[in-house]
């Protein structure tokens, strides 16, 4: 699985993380698993570097039947 390297700021959490890198704070226990090093502190030091993965979507459906009648 892909990561991009995100670096923390002031008074951080992993689920306000997660809620930056994805919208939703569901994510905290993957970007906790990808970062085996790092201690779970109640707010995460300011500058800690973390692993986030990269999520793959769902292929965009491109053929014109599955579009509804007025988009035809």
């Amino acid at each position: 699985m892909a990561n991009i390297q995100y670096t923390t700021g002031p008074n951080e959490r992993w689920d306000t993380v997660s809620t930056k890198c994805y919208g939703s704070p569901a994510f905290s226990e993957l970007i906790i698993k990808s970062n085996p090093d790092i201690k779970i502190y109640d707010v995460l030091p300011q500058g800690t570097l973390l692993n986030i993965p990269v999520l793959e979507t769902a292929d965009v459906l491109t053929d014109s039947e599955s579009l509804p009648p007025w988009k035809r």
